[in-house]
């Protein structure tokens, strides 16, 4: 099969290919390669980054689709691996307040791709092909999954329980800054409330 890849972009921009076949063709190949690779010198030691966001019917950047490919991104990275570090928790969402309006509850809703019981399917897979990982001789460590985490009146960081006045004003700093042609860092993360403290958050509560 025949590719024409999008010149500096992200891992596997596609442009054109021969057909159906040539397409499934380069999915199955993309599968394979790491989003970055650096090699250092010094340790003589290359490090690899991989990124699936999850098994989601309609992926998003960097995702795989299916709970199939999601397994086998996890297993081409660990695919001769010595050092084996991974995390899962990033677009999964406990459902809205009950308190907010139907109007926000109807647009913020996880659906059932990104609820925390699909959440605890993603971790298991990442955790069995971590174990096997290990069993063949690899250090396989799963981080905290808790990645990024918006400003909540309740101190838990989910998307879905986030302050509405606290997100305009987010918008409306980094809009100044693009504006200005500034650097700027795109969407903050809001510190967790004293409801979160000392405690894991939801997500690692479901893979304990």
């Amino acid at each position: 099969a025949r590719f024409r890849l999008e010149p500096g972009a992200r891992r596997c921009s596609l442009l054109s290919c021969n057909g159906t076949s040539g397409k499934k063709a380069f999915e199955a190949l993309c599968r394979q390669l790491p989003d970055e690779e650096i090699w250092v010198r010094r340790a003589n030691a290359t490090i690899r980054f991989y990124r699936t966001d999850g098994p989601f019917a309609k992926p998003k950047a960097g995702a795989c689709g299916t709970a199939a490919a999601f397994s086998r991104r996890i297993a081409a990275a660990a695919s001769g691996a010595d050092i084996l570090v991974a995390n899962v928790g990033m677009h999964y969402n406990r459902p809205a307040p009950a308190s907010r309006a139907a109007s926000w509850r109807a647009k913020n809703e996880p659906d059932a791709a990104h609820s925390p019981t699909a959440y605890e399917s993603a971790g298991k897979t990442l955790l069995d092909r971590l174990e096997e990982a290990a069993e063949g001789g690899a250090l396989a460590l799963a981080m905290e999954s808790f990645v990024q985490h918006f400003f909540t009146d309740d101190g838990s960081g989910d998307y879905a329980h986030r302050d509405p006045a606290e997100e305009r004003r987010e918008q409306s700093r980094v809009g100044r800054l693009k504006a200005q042609g500034g650097p700027w860092e795109g969407c903050r993360c809001g510190q967790l409330g004293q409801s979160s403290a000392g405690r894991p958050d939801w997500r690692n509560e479901r893979l304990a």
